[in-house]
């Protein structure tokens, strides 16, 4: 029980000290009520000499959103074509709807995503990207602030060509490496349907020879068929040791026997091949508002500025008032011992 009185005792004596050190503080800062009241003076005059010798700041804005569908339905064409080629050569379905990502609507996203995010990019610019509308990605406003409003507006201007000329070569480039890639496709597709053609071809001349030296070992050397319609590779003797040799004679000569898909895939070839992109046809956004002309510049907050110095300043004199308290105390106590 005494124990628990103890701690009670203890617990008010430092309540206590902080109660005492507290209103101590209270009354120092009173005390120094002057030094913290010319701080705060020197601290707003500092502010109100910046805001007056500050340069006026203008702040051109442009509003951009997503291309138009009809922009994007030129490129679209192209990627959709490239997206079917060869795909009938592979058994699959020609006429089978080309994938979503190739839509007009999907372009228009990507394109307006990826420029957005370039228009973001820390190293491009000291442009100031705000989202209109929280819930959608688009549109979008930008601002450039320059010391002129001429050059404001030059400024940002200038800065959403640059952005809109490197993706425009950007992708117009991703495309031909597209196009290059499948022509190398579609080529090697029809390099191998021929090796398959001739391949054929050898085949069948070995089965031909094959079933001439059968004629030759039964004394074949008439036909003895009053029609071949259904004849197979093991009954091909029965057309005789003549007209085999005359098969065999004239087999180099004859064509290669090439698939549909064959010539499916030429047709593919020469189309692709005539692809020209036109960058002049592409563009990532389309404006709600060009870069305007600012008719005044930005104003500064005054209000808060000062009301940050009035603050600075009373902080800066009460460090000023307790250190110098503190000093003094320190001072004092080293004479006395």
């Amino acid at each position: 029980m005494n124990q628990k009185n103890n701690i009670n005792s203890e617990q008010r004596e430092s309540l206590d000290r902080n109660e005492l050190d507290l209103l101590d503080v209270i009354f120092q800062l009173w005390q120094g009520k002057w030094i913290i009241i010319a701080a705060m003076v020197i601290a707003l005059a500092a502010a109100g000499v910046h805001l007056a010798t500050k340069k006026p700041q203008w702040k051109s804005t442009a509003i951009l959103t997503q291309p138009d569908a009809a922009q994007m339905a030129y490129y679209s064409g192209i990627l959709n074509q490239l997206f079917i080629a060869g795909k009938s050569g592979n058994g699959n379905n020609s006429d089978q709807a080309p994938p979503v990502q190739f839509s007009p609507v999907f372009l228009q996203q990507n394109m307006f995503s990826r420029f957005s995010a370039t228009l973001a990019s820390p190293n491009s610019s000291n442009a100031s990207i705000t989202l209109l509308d929280k819930t959608s990605s688009f549109p979008i406003s930008v601002s450039v602030t320059a010391d002129s409003a001429s050059h404001a507006q030059a400024q940002l201007s200038g800065f959403i060509q640059q952005v809109n000329t490197k993706m425009v070569d950007d992708y117009q480039a991703e495309i031909q490496g597209t196009i290059r890639e499948k022509i190398d496709e579609l080529a090697a597709s029809l390099l191998a349907q021929q090796k398959m053609a001739v391949q054929r071809n050898e085949h069948r001349l070995e089965v031909i020879r094959y079933a001439l030296k059968i004629a030759e070992a039964s004394n074949l050397s008439r036909s003895q068929l009053t029609q071949a319609e259904n004849l197979s590779d093991d009954t091909l003797y029965l057309l005789g040791s003549d007209a085999l040799s005359a098969m065999i004679a004239n087999q180099s000569n004859k064509p290669l026997v090439l698939d549909s898909d064959y010539y499916v895939t030429q047709a593919q070839l020469l189309a692709i091949s005539q692809l020209k992109p036109d960058a002049g046809n592409l563009q990532p956004f389309t404006y709600i508002a060009e870069p305007d002309l600012p008719a005044a510049p930005v104003s500064a907050r005054k209000s808060v500025m000062l009301l940050l110095a009035a603050i600075i300043g009373g902080v800066l004199g009460s460090a000023i008032v307790l250190g110098r308290n503190v000093a003094t105390a320190y001072s004092q106590r080293k004479r006395e011992e």
